[in-house]
């Protein structure tokens, strides 16, 4: 199995994710070798174990496996668009019209939400 970061629950609900990025709601605690309930975004009900593994009589299921939910950053600032196609980011518009070019067309406020990991191609 790869190493993955999986925190037990200490309250309920609490939301995770799985190793193929699906939402997953664990909504209780039973007793039992798949003790922690939960629940997909598809509706469809799971058992984990205490580790954070699907329940699934002992064949592999790593990628359905839980993680933690990765944290989200909120990113806001101002872009200058210059008549060549070029850009440049500012995160505040006092610097967006102070470090201007001549050849400035437009200043966009643009906002935007990052979850660690994430990379675009």
């Amino acid at each position: 199995m790869t190493e993955r970061k999986f925190t037990p629950p200490t309250s309920f609900p609490a939301i995770y994710v799985d190793g193929l990025g699906n939402k997953i709601t664990l909504v209780g605690r039973g007793k039992g070798t798949g003790p922690l309930i939960g629940q997909d975004s598809g509706g469809n009900w799971r058992s984990y174990t205490e580790k954070g593994e699907l329940y699934s009589g002992g064949m592999s299921t790593e990628a359905n496996d839980l993680l933690d939910t990765p944290k989200t950053h909120k990113v806001v600032g101002y872009v200058n668009v210059y008549d060549d196609g070029a850009t440049a980011f500012h995160y505040k518009r006092y610097q967006a019209d102070t470090n201007v070019g001549k050849s400035r067309i437009a200043r966009k406020r643009i906002e935007f939400e990052v979850r660690e990991g994430e990379f675009d191609d």
